[in-house]
This record gives structure tokens, sequence and C-alpha cells, in this order.
């Protein structure tokens, strides 16, 4: 009898040893994650969420600077017009100068638009039978148009002095003069060459006595009517 209970006891403790080492494997496979690999985890998701953010505020710096360009250069609306203002240009013809009337691009600068648009010359259109031309030397630039009281100082490029005779030099002056009075503000005409006051003009020793005005040439270089 003896025996009989001490093998049942030796039985029931071999059951519990071997419960206790299968719970023991199960415990150490589902231990938690390893610190590498948790850290691995959590710099992923950060590297996403910064380049989430980062492609959030590069779309919109870009649609603030579209927004910024739309605001600054606004499209012109369907069916609108560019608005123009016509500018009186002298040019010569024969002896004389005859006007031509030009449609240009407005500017709020009419003056030195207009010497701007005598420099080009007449245009192709301008020219339909009519011989004009253009007696200020190809080259020559505006450097600057300044107003000061009823004067209008022009300051040329050093081209306007190049060539030509007495009459080439008389045309090329007066052309400036009447295109440039042609505006009620201005009544005379005072020349620079290069930044310098005119007082010489041409190597035909052309006097400039001050500032010129339209009655300056009406004898010399006569308005064709």
């Amino acid at each position: 009898m003896r025996r009989t209970w001490a093998l049942t006891l030796m039985l029931m403790l071999a059951v519990v040893l071997v419960a206790g080492g299968i719970a023991g494997c199960k415990r150490k496979t589902a231990g938690p994650v390893p610190a590498g690999d948790a850290e691995s985890s959590v710099t992923a998701t950060s590297s996403s969420q910064t380049s989430t953010a980062s492609a959030e505020s590069t779309a919109t710096a870009a649609g603030t600077a579209a927004e910024t360009t739309s605001a600054t250069n606004p499209p012109l609306p369907p069916g609108s017009t560019v608005k123009t203002m016509k500018v009186k240009l002298y040019f010569g013809y024969e002896d004389r100068v005859m006007a031509v009337t030009r449609e240009v691009p407005y500017s709020q600068a009419v003056a030195k638009t207009a010497m701007l648009e005598l420099l080009k010359g007449p245009s192709a259109e301008e020219l339909k039978g009519l011989k004009l031309h253009n007696e200020i030397p190809k080259g020559t630039k505006v450097l600057s148009v300044i107003l000061d009281g009823h004067t209008i100082k022009v300051d040329l490029s050093k081209e306007f002095d190049d060539g030509g005779g007495t009459l080439s030099m008389d045309m090329r002056l007066a052309q400036v003069v009447y295109t440039l009075t042609q505006y009620s503000t201005i009544e005379s005409v005072e020349f620079y060459m290069e930044g310098k006051k005119v007082k010489v003009f041409g190597g035909e020793g052309i006097m400039l006595d001050g500032p010129q005005r339209p009655e300056d040439y009406y004898d010399r270089v006569p308005i064709d009517a």
C-alpha cells in the first residue's frame, strides 16, 4: 500500500515539473521586443512623418509663391485690350520735316516715349507714298529726359553728333525740338550729350544759345503743311 502511494506521489511530481517547463518556454518565446527593434520602429515612423511634413511645407510654399506671382502680374481679363496713346513724330521730308502720328503703348513718360519712337525712324507703313527719312544717326541712345519747368533736358549719346552737313545737323535738332514741344507743358529743349551741355553742335559749328524753341527752326527747317 505504501509503495502504491509512493509511486502515485512520484508521478504527480513528474507531471508538475513537466508542466512548469512548458510554461517557462512559452514565457520566453513571447517575451518583450528587444530595445533595438523598438527604436527602429519609432525612427521609421518619425521619418515617415517628417517626409510628409516636408512635402506639405513644399506644397504650401509653392502655392504661396504662385499666388504672389499671380497677384503681382495679374492676367488680363478675356477680351481686354492694351491701353495705347498717340504721339506725333517729325521726320525729314526733302529739305523740310513732316509730322506723322503713331499709336504706341500707353506710358506716363510721354516725352521719353516720343524720343524713343523718334529714334526708331519711320515705319514701313509711314513710308508708303512718302520719302521720309531720319536724320538722327543710327545707334543714338536716349540717356535721360528730365523736365525742368517748361524746359525739357534731353541727354543723348555721342552718336547724335555723327556725320552730315549743316542741313542734316539742323534737321536732326529740329526733329527733336518739334517732337518734344508738341506737349503743352514743354516750351523748349536743352541738349546734352554724354552728360555734358551742348553749346556748339557738330563739325559745322552750329551754336546752341540756350534752350531751343520751335520758332528757332521755322525758317531753317520748316514743317511741311
